[in-house]
């Protein structure tokens, strides 16, 4: 086992991060930390780390490494980028950190940055082509995407403090200020021929997350999740009005908008909607993931090589961590995927549904770690509040209402829940619902006893023949216990047997 602690030291926040890294290869963070420094504010002209700033980093780093000593940190990996990057006296701080503290500074070029930015969100959505957008205090990274590849990047020698600083938005904005921002930016990207074919815009960074906040107060979004959350141009361009008319006092009434962040938080939207408009991009996804998880996924995987399918590494890391009984999940998912298939058609099951049928399968016991009593509830909270990367927000929601369904009949769809799922979806999620609890009855025993099902549809019945090493009769009986729901569901009777040709396997 390995406890990797890893630190980002940016212009405007210092943060560090702790991960669990075990010897199967699954991991689970265990501490994150933040401290606003505004390391990358200028005195003046001056290009320097101002004095004070150098010593409150000292000291938050120092808190940091007494945080990673208790918890037992094998590795501390500390990296820093625009603020020190482009200081003229970095070597001073580089220095005064290493001999007070003992913690080496590594300071990431343009290149490096933008490779970690895209690498944490490459591991973490599911994504093609798009244009990430990573938007610091001193710096803002600009990547290209094509086919899961980096392709291109900038590094852009402004973000949300310096913009703020470059245009005194401190007070609200004058259509005058918000004119040449819109300027200046464009002349920017300008240069940038490459971003005339971008695809959807990923953001990254505390300025999206705000961003994501406030759009899901507006909204009164029912999770509070950043991670993977939709918005259009047209959101940007409601909140960046909202924000432009207020001072950097009146700022911090926003819901959703951090006080810390109120100053300079009109620079780093005047960004946004500059790039969306100039590339013609209607669609974000806003990505918990960027630098930090990008160096923590170059460690885990040994290399630069993005993982093959973001669903499944995440599930396969969850199913450890949650020690779920990896044989049984196994066995759950593929008796209820065939079960999918075969009914589909017939009985008109929504397609495309496998990603959420295969985590509420894989994952539908999880909740046995909170308690055995009620553990589809537990299973149902738990997934819904864990970060399942590879998943949309309405599929997070889907696969824990399926998985909440396998003990019991009907799982209600709550208030909260009524603006992301409409009454089709709620229907998909009864069928998967019953897909996973005839699949659980059915491996019982936990042992994979079941290794067949032969789906037979009549005009008024559905017959599933089971086949299985030794006589499944109990399995079998267990399953037919949802036949009053599947008849309410599909409109046929239910009926289970055992195949006839169960003597013959071998």
């Amino acid at each position: 086992m390995k406890k990797l602690g890893i630190i980002d030291i940016g212009s405007n926040s210092v943060r560090m991060v702790v991960l669990h890294i075990k010897p199967d290869g699954s991991f689970r963070l265990i501490d994150e930390v933040k401290e606003t420094l505004r390391l990358g504010e200028r005195n003046g002209d001056s290009r320097n780390l101002q004095p004070e700033k150098m010593r409150t980093a000292i000291e938050t780093l120092r808190f940091f490494k007494d945080l990673g000593e208790a918890l037992e940190v094998d590795e501390l990996v500390a990296t820093a980028t625009e603020a020190v990057r482009r200081a003229p006296n970095r070597e001073d701080f580089l220095k005064m950190v290493q001999e007070e503290i003992g913690i080496r500074i590594s300071v990431l070029s343009g290149m490096q940055e933008s490779y970690y930015d895209y690498f944490g969100a490459i591991n973490t959505m599911v994504l093609s082509d798009c244009l990430i957008m990573d938007i610091g205090g001193a710096s803002t990274e600009l990547i290209l995407v094509r086919n899961r590849e980096f392709r291109q990047s900038v590094s852009l020698p402004f973000g949300a403090i310096t913009m703020a600083e470059m245009f005194r938005l401190k007070d609200p904005l004058t259509e005058e200020t918000r004119q040449k921002m819109r300027k200046f930016l464009y002349s920017e990207f300008a240069n940038l021929t490459w971003l005339e074919s971008a695809g959807p815009l990923v953001g990254i960074g505390g300025s999206f997350r705000n961003l994501s906040k406030i759009d899901r107060k507006l909204k009164n979004y029912p999770l509070d999740i950043t991670h993977n959350y939709s918005m259009t141009d047209m959101d940007v361009n409601e909140i960046f009005r909202l924000v432009s008319g207020k001072s950097a006092k009146d700022r911090t009434d926003i819901k959703g908008l951090s006080a810390d962040r109120a100053d300079i938080f009109p620079g780093a939207l005047a960004e946004i909607e500059a790039l969306l408009d100039f590339t013609g991009i209607k669609s974000i996804q806003v990505s918990g993931a960027g630098l930090r998880e990008g160096i923590g996924y170059e460690h885990m995987l040994g290399g630069r090589e993005p993982v093959r399918d973001v669903l499944e590494n995440s599930l396969d890391n969850l199913v450890k961590n949650f020690g779920v009984n990896e044989r049984h999940a196994s066995n759950v998912w593929n008796l209820s995927r065939t079960l999918y298939h075969q009914l589909q058609e017939e009985l008109g099951i929504e397609r495309n549904q496998e990603r959420v049928l295969k985590t509420a399968a894989l994952l539908h016991d999880c909740g046995i770690n909170v308690s055995y009593y009620d553990h589809h509830k537990h299973s149902f909270y738990t997934i819904l509040n864990s970060r399942i990367n590879g998943l949309s927000h309405k599929e997070l929601v889907m696969a824990a209402m399926v998985a909440a369904m396998h003990r019991k009949d009907e799982m209600k769809l709550t208030a909260p829940f009524k603006s992301l799922l409409d009454r089709k979806e709620y229907n998909t999620v009864r069928q998967l619902g019953i897909m996973v609890r005839i699949a659980e009855s059915l491996d019982r025993r936990q042992n994979g006893n079941v290794i067949g099902i032969e789906s037979q549809i009549a005009a008024k019945t559905v017959t599933l023949r089971i086949q299985a090493w030794i006589s499944p009769g109990l399995e079998i009986n267990d399953a037919k216990s949802i036949a009053g729901t599947f008849a309410r569901t599909f409109g046929k009777q239910l009926q289970i047997q055992e195949s006839e040709e169960v003597d013959s396997v071998e």
